[in-house]
């Protein structure tokens, strides 16, 4: 039987994670130990915000090799979007110079895989700051057949003709490339009955890009 190099990669991403995780743990127990007043704090909060967004990527790293795998399943369970988005918005803006205006009911919930769409979250907000937006607007539509879009509009350059004439993303390729393959990858995992999730491009008539995750 041929060796699943996926296997050892995961394993060696998992350690890493943890050891990322130990160092969080010290960090903040030197920050504890710090008076508010120290003028090294701010540098000291600033590294654990930063550890706090590498041990992000690895778990984006680890959701990569479960959506690669074959008898990968998403788990499919009731939650409320505020929740999922709120966090993930809070630890992007504190690192990234990207204001975020979340526009959605803190009622409206949904059945969704909550790690999978934490990873095209992050990856459509890194892809709204790497083409240099400064604010991205995120807001929900609602449909009577009961899909639902979840929009995301910044006021960067927009796309360009040759991502919006594209239909299947990889990873290499363009500017947006690992970005939108990821998020394509994760839409197409949520599905209802025969229907499939998918995602829309666009550019905003007022300018900037417009990303919207259709969910079935």
């Amino acid at each position: 039987m041929a060796f699943d190099d996926s296997i050892l990669i995961s394993g060696q991403l998992h350690d890493i994670k943890n050891q990322i995780q130990a160092l969080l743990s010290d960090q903040h127990d030197l920050n504890e130990a710090i008076d508010h007043a120290h003028p090294a704090r701010p540098i000291v909060e600033k590294l654990n915000l930063h550890g706090q967004g590498l041990k992000q990527r690895v778990v984006e790293l680890l959701s990569i090799l479960k959506l690669q795998h074959s008898g990968f399943k998403p788990c499919m369970e009731e939650h409320w979007l505020s929740d999922t988005l709120e966090p993930i918005i809070n630890d992007y803006t504190q690192i990234h110079d990207v204001s975020v205006d979340l526009e959605i009911d803190e009622d409206f919930n949904s059945f969704y895989d909550d790690q999978l769409l934490s990873l095209a979250v992050r990856n459509a907000l890194s892809n709204a700051d790497q083409a240099g937006a400064t604010n991205v607007k995120i807001f929900v539509e609602e449909y009577d057949d009961g899909h639902w879009r979840l929009f995301f509009i910044d006021n960067g350059p927009g796309f360009n003709d040759s991502v919006l004439n594209q239909t299947q993303f990889i990873p290499q390729g363009t500017d947006h490339g690992l970005g939108l393959y990821l998020i394509q990858q994760v839409m197409k995992l949520h599905k209802r009955k025969d229907n499939i999730g998918f995602i829309e491009l666009g550019n905003h008539e007022q300018g900037g890009a417009q990303l919207s995750l259709v969910f079935p």
